[in-house]
């Protein structure tokens, strides 16, 4: 689901943008978090909090991943070449069991940069195994990473939430927004509900953007 912020008139040479932002949400895993806690409202309050995305030195295996975000949804994992990958666990009797992997690509796009912006006050620090030398303290974390002009005159920058992951699309006058094109992979099934919402059936369920 697209939402527009800003001016959408266009004002002769004065540079106007206008922020599209996409969310990405599972309700399925959110209400199974939920029946885990007993508190509503701590849980909400919890689900509105920004994630920090965190940069990848060694913790993670995977050498493609170049920063990552945990939110109550899953992990989403930003790729060197600028891809996105959404893994969501799935619960079963109060435990994560195996889960569900689904991936975008910016279809046409070029992406040459993808850089963590914003540091965050988040201090991450990860210590496994005996061996010293593996441990990692002080992991860089920002609020947001951005991919740069990812299309002709719009660029793009990716936030995260407790719940949701956001797309921020920055549109330059003249840029036609036709170019922006996403291609999803792993999904059971894609369609559009009422509410234009884009649904993505996986394994542990319905997954709206």
């Amino acid at each position: 689901m697209f939402k527009s912020n800003g001016n959408k008139k266009w004002f002769g040479n004065i540079l106007v943008l206008i922020v599209l932002v996409v969310i990405i949400w599972c309700p399925v895993v959110v209400e199974a978090v939920a029946k885990e806690q007993n508190g509503g409202d701590i849980l909400n309050k919890m689900l509105s909090l920004q994630v920090p995305f965190i940069e990848n030195q060694g913790q993670i295996k995977d050498e493609n991943v170049k920063y990552y975000a945990r939110t109550f949804c899953g992990t989403v994992f930003v790729l060197k070449d600028g891809n996105l990958v959404y893994s969501f666990p799935k619960f079963k009797k109060g435990k994560r069991a195996e889960g569900w992997i689904i991936k975008e690509t910016f279809v046409g796009s070029s992406i040459s940069t993808v850089q963590g912006e914003s540091s965050s006050i988040t201090e991450v620090n990860y210590f496994k195994g005996k061996d010293h030398s593996k441990w990692k303290t002080n992991v860089s974390t920002y609020e947001f990473v951005s991919l740069g002009e990812v299309y002709n005159g719009i660029d793009l920058r990716l936030k995260a939430q407790g719940d949701n992951a956001e797309k921020l699309f920055r549109v330059k006058p003249n840029a036609n927004l036709e170019t922006i094109k996403v291609k999803v992979e792993g999904a059971k099934s894609i369609k559009v509900n009422e509410e234009e919402e884009l649904e993505v059936e996986t394994g542990v369920g319905v997954v709206k953007f």
